[in-house]
């Protein structure tokens, strides 16, 4: 079997002062090596990191403790601390009772091993063995070429985590690798020439940089969903697909045109033909395909098509989730807003309207607006007329009170059916409580001879706090009530004398 070596220098085994030194050392797939040198009898060690030169980048010290935790069995587990936070490892002994692996209990998987192996020359120096994977040439296969790209004909069998996924590519030997998240681009775009993908996420070697430990390690990994064709930075422990690349030389007998990647569209095709809505216009496109940004990424990129465009509001997006259908490319998923509170940034999901929180280093959906310049007096409703007559209709009157004809065809959240209604104009609002038992009273004129299931929120606020809002089932005359971001059936009701 073909191994690959990478030597690096290693510690002494023994301290100045004679005592004992047990060092492992782990390799990251960077070829970047750690290392730990527990010293016997006192509990004390060094954490060592060295850049793929072996050059010493950082050494801390701190503690360690070895105790068997096992119940039906033994089960020892090292801890050791280090200012950059707490380790603990599996202990996994040889027959002999000697160390032959600490096993790493965290995400990062950096199992740790005896520095050993003096090599030729007498240096002191330890190995990294990488062995090969022996049906690599069955997940190869033909490779495709694309300009000077070599693609493997096969995913890997099983999706993997980030750090798994960048070492089975790696065994294939070879220059094997996991792609750039460019490089998936370039594949994407050629995916239909390539052969058969999975629906769903592709690791890419790229690390995104919106999430960070204390001492500098990036959490995050880039994906690549080749169903949808929408990049996000996902954790790297979480699991995804794998197809390997390698760099060759540039293809000349391919005859069918290389598609490049998207680019990141002009200015000119984000805004594209503007729609007006409100007080404001909305860009006709969402940022490329659907691409999901970070909340700083989002605000960076409405800022940079210029002439006041920018990231909407939550109340905004409301509007905009309203009048979807009016706009072209509105995905099924949520939007980021220009409203934060704290350390967190409101979103609005265009399934359903429901607004929510989210950390601003996660990825949502982007679509600019701009306020249009002019006076209030010439703002034009958040609906054109066509639309509030499609929801008023010919109304009910009951008593004192004017219904609309139809529901709103959309169901929503508390705070949309508010602007919903307020926004028909002309006195149009929710009912309160009391006036859905006349609705339910009077059902058989509102909705007809049809059985009604619907529940329709009233305007009328519950708990102390005031984040629920009452409720009522249409096919029973006993409101309830339940939180604003729920969602409920919405008819518009108006007082007349």
């Amino acid at each position: 079997m073909k191994k690959l070596f990478i030597f690096i220098l290693s510690f002494p085994l023994l301290t100045s002062f004679g005592q004992s030194v047990n060092s492992f050392c782990a390799f990251n797939q960077n070829g970047e090596k750690y290392e730990l040198n527990l010293v016997d009898g006192t509990g004390s060690l060094t954490f060592v990191q060295y850049n793929r030169s072996g050059v010493i980048v950082k050494t801390v010290s701190g503690t360690w403790s070895m105790r068997d935790e096992g119940v039906y069995g033994p089960f020892e587990r090292l801890t050791v601390n280090i200012p950059v936070g707490q380790m603990k490892f599996l202990v996994v002994r040889t027959s002999r009772g000697a160390i032959q692996e600490l096993r790493d209990e965290s995400a990062y998987k950096r199992n740790f091993q005896p520095c050993t192996g003096i090599l030729s020359g007498g240096s002191n120096q330890t190995q990294k063995i990488i062995q090969y994977n022996p049906n690599a040439s069955m997940i190869i296969g033909t490779p495709i070429t694309i300009g000077s790209l070599m693609i493997a004909s096969k995913d890997m069998p099983e999706p993997l985590d980030w750090w798994e996924a960048k070492e089975e590519c790696l065994r294939l030997g070879d220059g094997w690798r996991l792609p750039t998240k460019e490089e998936l681009d370039l594949i994407y775009e050629n995916k239909s020439r390539i052969g058969v993908f999975k629906n769903g996420g592709y690791w890419s070697i790229s690390q995104s940089a919106n999430r960070i430990t204390n001492d500098g390690v990036l959490i995050l990994a880039w994906t690549k969903n080749f169903k949808t064709g929408i990049k996000t930075d996902y954790e790297k422990k979480e699991i995804g697909y794998v197809r390997a690349v390698k760099t060759g030389v540039a293809n000349s007998e391919v005859k069918e045109p290389i598609k490049e990647p998207a680019k990141l569209p002009v200015k000119i095709n984000i805004i594209g033909t503007p729609i007006k809505i409100f007080n404001f216009e909305v860009a006709e496109n969402d940022f490329p395909g659907g691409e999901k940004m970070t909340w700083e990424e989002a605000k960076k990129a409405c800022e940079s098509l210029g002439d006041g465009w920018r990231l909407p509001t939550k109340e905004e997006l409301n509007i905009l989730y309203l009048n979807k259908k009016n706009f072209n490319g509105i995905v099924d998923n949520s939007y980021w807003s220009s409203t934060k509170i704290g350390n967190f940034v409101d979103i609005v999901s265009f399934i359903d309207g429901r607004s929510s929180s989210a950390g601003s280093s996660y990825g949502w959906v982007v679509r600019a607006i701009r306020t249009i310049k002019r006076g209030d007096s010439a703002k034009e409703s958040i609906f054109s007329t066509s639309d509030k007559q499609i929801v008023i209709g010919t109304t009910i009157k009951i008593r004192n009170l004017e219904v609309a004809q139809f529901d709103f065809a959309q169901k929503m959240n508390w705070d949309l059916a508010k602007v919903a209604c307020d926004a028909l104009g002309d006195g149009w609002r929710l009912p309160t409580k009391d006036e859905l038992k006349i609705l339910y009273r009077n059902k058989s004129n509102v909705w007809g001879s049809e059985r009604v299931f619907k529940a329709i929120w009233s305007s009328t606020e519950y708990g102390a706090s005031l984040d629920g809002a009452w409720y009522q089932y249409m096919s029973n005359d006993s409101p309830s009530y339940k939180g604003k971001t729920q969602t409920g059936d919405v008819r518009a009701v108006r007082s007349f004398k």
